[in-house]
């Protein structure tokens, strides 16, 4: 595994931190200035704790190429992980038309979605996912 070198290390809690500061802003705009949330606020969204509860959460969502819910919300069936290049190549457009180009999207729990919009967070051209 490569050592990420200080300046690196400094670049991506920067990322973190500015996306953690953001969710703090969007909840803080919702509760009112005197409220002692404030404070439990602050806690909840220090990076040490909420990557914490966030590493908990990430079990509760799954990467997929190919989502069923989208479909239909009743539908019921299996979602997939299936990276496109590697599908048979057909006459036909589909999903084998994109190579590598495609993007990923999750299924799960949706009190989890704030971990894939941080794993999505791109640094260097680089996602954190």
């Amino acid at each position: 595994m490569e050592t990420l070198k200080p300046v690196r290390q400094d670049q991506l809690r920067e990322l973190i931190a500015g996306f953690l500061q953001e969710r703090l802003a969007d909840k803080h705009d919702k509760v009112a200035p005197n409220d002692p949330k404030h404070a439990e606020l602050r806690q909840q969204f220090d990076p040490p704790t909420w990557l914490a509860a966030a590493a908990r959460r990430v079990g509760q969502l799954q990467a997929v190429t190919h989502s069923l819910k989208p479909l239909h919300p009743d539908a019921k069936g299996t979602n997939l992980y299936v990276v496109p290049s590697t599908l048979a190549d057909l006459p036909l457009v589909g999903s084998h038309c994109l190579g590598q180009s495609f993007d990923l999207d999750v299924v799960g729990n949706a009190a989890a979605l704030d971990v894939y919009k941080l794993l999505k967070l791109e640094h260097a051209g680089q996602s954190l996912l």
